[in-house]
């Protein structure tokens, strides 16, 4: 059965392609209501679980249970403060790694 393909689900993807802040179902609503897409965040949320179960993006959970999302299929990893819970992508390089290492005892 071919999926159905909408303007939302379509703005969905593209934000999530495009974005570089590990968004969260909250942040879509509020960029989708920005860009006067006419979606509820049940609807974002249906979406974006459909885009994890198919691989076509990640979830990631902080601390403090918010779920945030990612597109970025390439080697990396995530570092999350854990004062304010951001998300920064860290490309794989294994001399960085090292240097965190030592620099901040960090065991990866």
């Amino acid at each position: 059965m071919q999926e159905r393909t909408t303007k939302q689900k379509e703005f969905i993807k593209e934000y999530l392609k495009n974005s570089y802040i590990h968004p969260t179902a909250f942040d879509v609503l509020k960029s989708a209501k920005e860009n006067n897409i006419n979606i509820g965040l049940t609807s974002i949320y249906r979406i974006l679980n459909e885009m994890v179960e198919k691989q076509e993006a990640f979830s990631i959970i902080t601390k403090d249970n918010i779920v945030h999302y990612d597109t970025n299929r390439g080697d990396h990893y995530h570092f999350i403060c854990t004062s304010c819970n951001k998300i920064i992508d860290i490309d794989y390089d294994i001399e960085v790694f090292t240097q965190l290492e030592k620099r901040y005892k960090i065991n990866f």
